[in-house]
C-alpha cells in the first residue's frame, strides 16, 4: 500500500483535493493506511499531502493514531516547512496522543507557527498553544496570559477568533 500511497501523491498536483479524497475513500480502512502516510511524512515532498490525509482522517472521525506512530509523527514536525501542511497539523494536533517526552518538540512547532506570516497558521497556532496547555498543565496559567496578551494585539480577525476560543478552551 506504502508503495501506492507514495505513487498517487508523487503525481499530486499539490491542489487538487478530489484526488486526495479519492485516495482517502479507497484505502483508509486498510492496516496499513497510517502506517503509511507516516512512513511517506519522512520525506518533505510529501508533508502537504500526508497531512491533508491525516488531517482528513481526524475530520471524518478516524481513530487516533496509534502510541508509536502518534510519537513518529510528532518527530517529523520540525521539519515541515511548507504553511498548509502546518496549517493541517495544527488543525489536527488536538486528535494526537502527545506523549509526555513531545512537549519541547510541540512546543517549538506551535511557537515557530505563532510568526507565521501567513494568518491561518498564526490563528491555529494560539489553538495549538491552548492543545499543549490542556496535556501539559503546568503551562496553562502562562497560555492564558500569553493567549490574553495577544488578543489585544492581533489585528487579524479570524486569528482574534480563534484566540478567543483559545481562551474558552482553556477556562472551561
Amino acid at each position: 500500500m506504502q508503495d501506492t500511497l507514495q505513487k498517487s501523491l508523487t503525481l499530486w498536483d499539490g491542489k487538487d483535493t478530489a484526488s486526495l479524497e479519492s485516495l482517502f475513500l479507497e484505502f483508509h480502512e486498510g492496516p496499513d493506511f497510517l502506517p503509511g502516510l507516516i512512513a511517506l511524512g519522512n520525506d518533505r515532498k510529501f508533508h502537504r499531502g500526508v497531512t491533508w490525509l491525516l488531517k482528513h482522517h481526524f475530520d471524518r472521525k478516524g481513530p487516533a493514531l496509534q502510541p508509536d506512530l502518534a510519537r513518529s509523527h510528532i518527530l517529523q514536525f520540525e521539519a515541515i516547512d511548507d504553511w498548509q501542511a502546518r496549517l493541517h497539523v495544527l488543525q489536527y494536533l488536538e486528535h494526537l496522543d502527545l506523549p509526555e517526552d513531545s512537549e519541547n518538540v510541540v512546543s517549538d512547532f506551535v511557537e515557530s507557527s505563532l510568526r507565521s506570516d501567513r494568518t491561518f497558521v498564526r490563528a491555529w497556532a494560539w489553538h495549538g498553544l491552548a492543545v499543549l496547555a490542556e496535556r501539559f498543565s503546568l503551562r496553562r496559567d502562562e497560555t492564558i496570559k500569553q493567549l490574553t496578551e495577544a488578543q489585544a494585539r492581533e489585528t487579524a480577525g479570524s486569528v482574534k477568533v480563534r484566540i478567543r476560543r483559545a481562551i474558552a478552551k482553556l477556562q472551561s
